[in-house]
């Protein structure tokens, strides 16, 4: 059974059958004589700029680069990130990773790097949480590490926060 069968159900609201000679879409006969009425262009372009976003992230998801930052994000929390284990989640070795990587453009540490500053920007948005937990969950063992790290990164103290936000705290 597919990992997305659930969202295909909850988008279509009929049964979706996979692995089939031809795609196809049965269409009850009274749907044909429906009148839509145009949406509004506001909603248009709202939806549009949803629909391109989501296209543009299954599209990083088929790189390389995209598949080490869904890894990476997975192991941040435990604090177990590296090459080795990226590797393993991906069934690549170290080498490959490192020459895929390479091809696209980037490297490694990149990329971890990148995902780090990405989750730590969410995680300071969000209530409640001080710098030390962030720190922790963006795989520092010290809160001063990280520090060190973000302000290098966007110039600010995470204190600021990643969008200007001051409510993280340190402790």
């Amino acid at each position: 059974m597919r990992a997305d069968r659930a969202a295909y159900d909850a988008i279509f609201r009929v049964p979706v059958h996979f692995d089939r000679a031809r795609n196809a879409v049965l269409v009850d006969h009274g749907y044909l004589d429906i009148i839509l009425t145009p949406a509004p262009k506001h909603v248009t372009r709202i939806l549009t700029a949803h629909a391109d976003a989501r296209l543009s992230a299954l599209d990083v998801q088929r790189t390389t680069r995209g598949q080490v930052e869904l890894a990476v994000r997975s192991l941040l929390v435990s604090g177990g990130v590296s090459v080795m284990r990226v590797g393993q989640m991906l069934a690549m070795s170290r080498q490959t990773l490192y020459r895929r990587l390479k091809q696209e453009g980037t490297t490694f540490e990149a990329v971890l790097e990148r995902v780090r500053l990405t989750v730590a920007t969410e995680l300071l948005a969000q209530q409640g949480l001080t710098v030390r937990d962030v720190a922790r969950r963006t795989g520092f063992a010290h809160a001063e590490a990280f520090s060190r790290a973000f302000k290098r990164w966007t110039g600010r103290s995470p204190r600021a926060g990643g969008e200007g936000d001051t409510t993280a705290s340190e402790e």
